[in-house]
């Protein structure tokens, strides 16, 4: 069974395929990476945030449980603060795996981490941000969500978590590769859910908004949707969430949640429903397609077009970043309404209109990409893991790379 980022089983792939050099539309989106200095002891970065105070300072966590408070400056990034909550379980894609800032948080200070506690148990919780003291920082400490089962894997977990405009916490739930939850609205596995969470001193927990799906009368209140199963890195971009998730032997899937109630079909189907990979026979009417599907063959377009291929039976699908919209935009509004998504061990990158999102492009290559966010310089940073996880914690490894996110005159092959 495949698992988070690297979420993935080995499978054959075609052989024998030559490359293609890609076909890239006029006028649009081209990028490179260029590598920024960080001073980081972070070995694999999960997630980062940019502070909203226009001061280029940013939080970013890895998958053992560290923390760092960092600031960009004219000669690259510097650390501020930095530390370790020891309780975190990690094993090659379990472990610290998501990072959001509270709306409020230029007054409140208060962020959210999504970990693992061990192989059957996930947490988010909050924090609240002392600059230059880690210890108060992890003393602060309390639990907004709980999410424990008898016995599971220890992949697909809670990956990805933020907030919509009207400050409703989302986050991306993996089915803990229990399949059947992610049919079961009574379970939060699975699925996207919506939650406002505790801000009061002390006090963890949360409460759910209106304007949840109807399932039934003991559906949990906090579920949006459901049908996912392994969710790796989603982005909420005005009033959609778009999202990676990994499949289990044959199909990666990106798909667009839109309104409550839908159902993203896992385990009845993986990939197109009219394909019914799995044999179920579905009534198609109940769920929602991908709208980009892609195969583990080294013959798929996406694979053909990126010169660099890394030669690999592993897949493992995420979604990048959509730009956010501003003055002295360093992208020309070529970033605008076009969202990121690739693969992480193949390595392409490419780019999709949102309007078509089949109509995608490739961007360049980059193995094992992260964690992205916006910087009060306009520009996209992006970090990267050096390798693919290790199997446990304690492995040594350099820091994960910090890229600014270019504008390029012509795509890196």
């Amino acid at each position: 069974m495949k698992r988070l980022l690297p979420l993935l089983i080995a499978s054959c792939i075609a052989c024998g395929s030559d490359p293609q050099p890609p076909e890239i539309p006029p006028g649009v989106l081209q990028v490179r990476f260029e590598q920024v200095p960080y001073n980081t002891t972070l070995e694999y970065v999960t997630d980062l945030a940019f502070v909203p105070n226009g001061s280029g300072e940013f939080l970013a966590i890895d998958l053992f449980g560290r923390l760092e408070h960092a600031r960009l400056d004219s000669d690259g990034a510097v650390v501020l603060m930095s530390g370790r909550f020891e309780d975190v379980y990690t094993e090659f894609d379990a472990g610290q795996l998501g990072l959001a800032l509270d709306p409020g948080f230029a007054n409140n200070g208060l962020f959210y981490v999504a970990t693992n506690l061990a192989t059957n148990h996930v947490q988010i919780r909050r924090y609240t941000l002392y600059r230059g003291s880690f210890p108060q920082t992890r003393d602060s400490e309390v639990v907004i969500v709980d999410l424990r089962v008898s016995s599971s894997p220890r992949w697909h977990n809670i990956s990805s978590l933020g907030f919509d405009e009207e400050g409703v916490m989302w986050a991306l739930v993996g089915d803990k590769g229990l399949f059947e939850p992610a049919q079961d609205p009574t379970s939060l596995l699975g699925s996207l859910i919506r939650i406002i969470p505790s801000t009061l001193e002390g006090v963890g927990g949360y409460t759910t908004p209106e304007g949840g799906p109807s399932y039934s009368a003991e559906a949990d209140p906090a579920v949006y949707a459901i049908g996912i199963r392994s969710p790796w890195k989603g982005r909420y971009h005005e009033g959609r969430w778009y999202f990676g998730d990994v499949g289990l032997d044959t199909i990666e899937e990106v798909n667009i949640i839109e309104r409550p109630g839908q159902n993203l079909a896992w385990p009845v189907v993986e990939g197109l429903c009219a394909q019914d990979l799995l044999g179920n026979g579905p009534d198609c009417t109940l769920y929602t397609d991908p709208v980009i599907a892609y195969g583990r063959s080294s013959s798929e377009t996406f694979v053909r077009e990126d010169l660099r291929a890394t030669p690999t039976n592993k897949r493992s699908v995420y979604v990048g970043w959509t730009y956010q919209p501003r003055a002295g935009d360093p992208y020309d509004g070529l970033w605008n309404d076009v969202m990121v998504f690739g693969d992480a061990y193949v390595g392409f990158m490419r780019a999709a209109p949102l309007a078509d999102p089949s109509a995608s492009w490739h961007l360049g290559h980059l193995n094992f990409p992260t964690a992205w966010g916006q910087a009060p310089d306009g520009f996209v940073y992006l970090t990267a893991y050096p390798s693919e996880p290790p199997d446990e914690a304690g492995n040594v490894e350099p820091p994960s790379p910090l890229y600014r996110v270019e504008l390029a005159a012509q795509v890196d092959l």
